[in-house]
């Protein structure tokens, strides 16, 4: 039984071979390893070129111009010769015996998709510090409804969201469905993928095991990241209006949480902006909008005030 590993890179010279190196190293050997490049600008086409050269389980794929991840996962996807068809980011890591054991609960527990937890770490090399999610105790194997998903979804805890898995998915049953990635959306694809993966009958098993190794790194605040929180709420309410008929109530209420608060976000974290830009103007008529979000920048003000008179002599 062939596993295909995809990994879409962008620009990811500094961390692609440590990711190749933990597909490779895995205790299950019957693997390909596919490297869709889309189009990037670093050296990154040149180490996949070197790599490949080096194990006959390394399919390079080399797109002609940059279109997004959702184009690399489905070019991957579309040339993947294996049973079962499982992603990583180029930024992340496989814990050796990953898909070891996703291939054996595959055999116990029929299903057409199955995913695990995440070792939460710290970008390049820090220690665990959280398994990503919290519904998913330690040794537990669990059904992943839709109501699950997007309860889970719709939380704030700190903990992951799980449109963050990184399933392993039966390539059988991605060809008789046809879904793919929206190769429209650019932000919150992978949620898209997974919501309409469940909402169309998959059947998902999750394992309470730490084997896909999620390294974060910092963020810079943007002015883009308001576009994009608000982008992923307008993608969430257009699931939900596409899919109203084959939502039950509960997944119905979890979406529409999970818009509110992306749009309440969004909001606050323009408005916070606008206040460190010292646009004070613009921060009032945020909050003229959302109650919650004057709430929020009323603590905000309060803060930096402190702050300032603290270091006052």
């Amino acid at each position: 039984m062939r596993v295909s590993v995809v990994i879409p890179c962008y620009n990811a010279e500094q961390f692609l071979r440590q990711a190749v190196a933990s597909v490779l190293s895995q205790t299950y050997e019957d693997i390909e390893c596919i490297i869709v490049d889309d189009a990037s600008t670093d050296a990154s086409r040149d180490i996949i070129t070197a790599l490949a050269k080096t194990d006959d389980r390394l399919v390079p794929i080399f797109l002609g111009h940059n279109s997004g991840p959702s184009v690399a996962r489905n070019s991957g996807i579309e040339n993947a010769t294996g049973d079962w068809i499982t992603l990583l980011d180029a930024d992340d890591l496989y814990a050796t015996d990953r898909i070891e054991k996703l291939v054996t609960a595959t055999h116990e527990y029929p299903c057409d998709m199955i995913i695990d937890n995440q070792s939460v770490r710290t970008f390049p090399d820090g220690p665990h510090l959280f398994s990503g999610f919290s519904f998913l105790p330690s040794g537990s194997v669990i059904n992943l409804t839709p109501e699950l998903f997007f309860r889970e979804d719709s939380r704030l805890d700190g903990f992951l969201r799980p449109g963050y898995m990184k399933p392993m998915i039966s390539r059988t049953w991605l060809s008789a469905t046809g879904l793919r990635f929206d190769p429209s959306v650019r932000v919150g694809e992978d949620f898209l993928f997974y919501a309409n993966l469940l909402t169309e009958g998959a059947r998902c098993r999750a394992l309470g095991y730490d084997g896909y190794l999620y390294r974060r790194r910092p963020t810079s605040l943007s002015r883009s990241a308001f576009s994009n929180l608000r982008s992923m709420a307008i993608m969430t309410e257009n699931f939900k209006a596409g899919n109203l008929e084959r939502l039950s109530k509960s997944s119905q209420r979890s979406l529409d949480r999970k818009s509110a608060y992306l749009r309440r976000f969004a909001d606050l974290m323009e408005a916070r902006a606008a206040i460190y830009r010292r646009e004070p103007l613009a921060a009032t008529r945020i909050a003229l909008r959302s109650p919650n979000v004057a709430l929020a920048l009323t603590q905000v003000l309060r803060r930096n005030l402190l702050r300032t008179i603290r270091l006052q002599p």
